[in-house]
């Protein structure tokens, strides 16, 4: 099974890259596509999986930071939140709903 992410769309990447190369003239020196080493695939992947951590960690941080200094903003934010989890309660079935759904696209 494959799944539509990053990874794996390196690894194609990577395999689409070694057969164009193999494919072409193998006299011509260098001016074919270069395919990744494993190591390579390594680090892309951990340089973009760090990189949207230390975002998301950057933004949940600053939010914090506003909602610390607003506390009119703190509270009108914590009463919307409250008014929708009233009128849409989080159940299981919900849940179950939402990951069937991920699992038939794939994700």
């Amino acid at each position: 099974m494959q799944y539509k992410d990053l990874l794996q769309l390196i690894i194609d990447a990577c395999e689409e890259t070694e057969n164009a190369a193999t494919s072409t003239d193998s006299s011509s020196s260098g001016s074919g596509p270069m395919k990744l080493t494993d190591d390579e695939v390594v680090n892309v992947t951990m340089d973009m999986l760090l990189a949207g951590y230390e975002t998301t960690a950057n933004t949940l941080g600053f939010i914090s930071y506003l909602l610390a200094t607003n506390p009119e903003e703190q509270e009108k934010l914590r009463k919307e939140m409250a008014d929708y989890h009233e009128s849409n309660p989080v159940s299981v079935g919900g849940v179950r709903r939402v990951w069937s759904k991920a699992e038939d696209q794939n994700w």
